[in-house]
């Protein structure tokens, strides 16, 4: 079982946090003593891979929630107007679109429209 995350990254701009999310699409499950029912949610925190199989570790339950490993996505360490920017987040800046995107060892933007 790997781990990614709940240790903050240094390199030549600074220190960052690691942080993920994941998509949790239609799940009902128990966790602990209680059930949840979670429809089209994200859920924040670190990283889990065992074998073929991901999880994010929530920072607030300390459960691990199943995720398809294509919802993940890494906190590229800048805040946004609103919210903590994602890898492929979409932005918007006067009438075009950028995706966020993590290539040859950084995140950047990619123009889509």
């Amino acid at each position: 079982m790997a781990k990614y995350g709940g240790e903050e990254y240094k390199d030549m701009y600074g220190i960052r946090e690691i942080r993920f999310r994941g998509r949790v699409v239609n799940m009902c499950k128990e966790l602990s003593t209680d059930l949840y029912t979670i429809a089209e949610a994200w859920v924040y925190g670190d990283l889990i891979q065992d074998g073929e199989k991901y999880y994010i570790k929530d920072r607030h339950s300390k459960n691990l929630i199943p995720v398809p490993k294509e919802t993940i996505c890494e906190y590229t360490g800048v805040n946004g107007c609103h919210s903590k920017l994602y890898e492929n987040d979409i932005l918007k800046r006067g009438k075009n679109l950028y995706v966020v995107t993590w290539k040859e060892g950084a995140f950047g933007l990619e123009n889509i429209k």
